[in-house]
C-alpha cells in the first residue's frame, strides 16, 4: 500500500514522506506473507501424503482380510473333507 502511495504521490509531482520504517515493516510484512503461504502448501503436502498412506494401508488391510478368509475357507473345506472321509470308514464297517 505504501508502495501505492508513493507512485500515485510521483505521478502528480506530491512530494510524499513516510516513516524510516515503513519500507522495512513492508519487507518484513511481505516475508512473513510468504512465510505463511510455505507453510500452508508443506501442511497441504503433508496432509495429501497422509491421506495417501491411510489409503494404501486400507488396500493392504483388505488384502489381508481377503487371504485371511481364503485360507480359512480353505482350512475349512480341508477338515470337512477329512471328516467326511472318516464318516464314510465309520459307516463301511
Amino acid at each position: 500500500m505504501v508502495s501505492v502511495q508513493k507512485m500515485s504521490a510521483s505521478n502528480v509531482n506530491y512530494p510524499i514522506v513516510t516513516p524510516q520504517y515503513a519500507d522495512e515493516f513492508v519487507k518484513r510484512s511481505n516475508d512473513i506473507t510468504e512465510n505463511m503461504v510455505n507453510a500452508v502448501r508443506i501442511n497441504n503436502q503433508l496432509t495429501v501424503n497422509a491421506i495417501n498412506a491411510a489409503a494404501e494401508n486400507f488396500r493392504t488391510l483388505n488384502r489381508t482380510i481377503e487371504s485371511v478368509t481364503e485360507f480359512n475357507t480353505t482350512a475349512v473345506k480341508a477338515w470337512n473333507s477329512f471328516l467326511t472321509a472318516q464318516r464314510q470308514q465309520f459307516l463301511n464297517k
